[in-house]
């Protein structure tokens, strides 16, 4: 079972001074309120006896999940895939203004991409697909607590936004990779489809996209071109040498 907890309340009175301006923001420390809350958290009898805290890199996160670490004497592993939401998914920081109208925008579609469309944020499922690629490497474990953000873990689980230091629970062995394969975005979606068309010179092969994107996710997750390409060509080589042989 993982247990995901979001940060506790952060302190951003610093906000766009010093360090913190800029992608420093996410050096921001937890407030007071935070740390209590955080503390508080670690009463939950579901937390006691886990096998490995897992964190977020950002600051608000490893602050976080050290407060649980001291409090339930379990160690802590860093895995940068489990940062937050990007309103860049290139990595590359945008101003206040544009993350907020992009973050509003992945509200307002639920975290799709609008349809035929493709934009600069991360989509709800190529968050859901990278988180799950990292506790994937501790299924293995019987409890894993997870220190990390709140569109994150949404994304992820499909709740509710969580509160500050709030803890939701998630079945890792109904929605690994291996037992729900296909966790492509629309974009990689999109980008099969037109390898296939090019491959095949025909225009209708979206089922085959989705096929392909199956076994894909099946063998890990990795949607780049080249992989998508080569798992096409290798695809449609093995279905003519069935045909041949029947």
């Amino acid at each position: 079972m993982v247990y995901f907890i979001r940060h506790g309340q952060t302190d951003y009175s610093e906000r766009n001074t010093k360090i913190y301006q800029g992608f420093g923001v996410n050096l921001a420390k937890l407030s007071e309120s935070g740390i209590a809350q955080v503390k508080e958290a670690a009463k939950d009898e579901r937390l006691k006896g886990a096998d490995i805290i897992l964190s977020s890199p950002y600051t608000r996160a490893v602050q976080t999940a050290s407060i649980l670490s001291k409090e339930l004497d379990i160690d802590i592993a860093i895995e940068t895939d489990l940062h937050e939401w990007l309103e860049n998914k290139n990595y590359i920081h945008e101003n206040d203004e544009v993350t907020e109208n992009s973050y509003l925008e992945y509200e307002k579609t639920h975290g799709k991409y609008p349809l035929g469309k493709e934009k600069l944020w991360e989509d709800a499922a190529s968050i859901k697909k990278r988180v799950l690629k990292v506790l994937n490497k501790y299924c293995d474990y019987e409890r894993v607590i997870v220190a990390c953000h709140g569109v994150m873990i949404q994304a992820t689980t499909g709740k509710e936004f969580p509160e500050y230091a709030e803890i939701l629970e998630f079945d890792l062995e109904k929605n690994s990779l291996m037992n729900s394969p296909f966790e492509a975005s629309e974009t990689d979606l999109k980008n099969c489809i037109l390898i296939l068309r090019d491959i095949t010179g025909k225009q209708d092969v979206n089922e085959l996209a989705i096929r392909i994107l199956n076994i894909i996710g099946a063998k890990g997750g990795d949607y780049s071109v080249n992989t998508i390409r080569a798992f096409a060509e290798a695809y449609l080589k093995e279905s003519r040498k069935n045909i041949v042989s029947e």
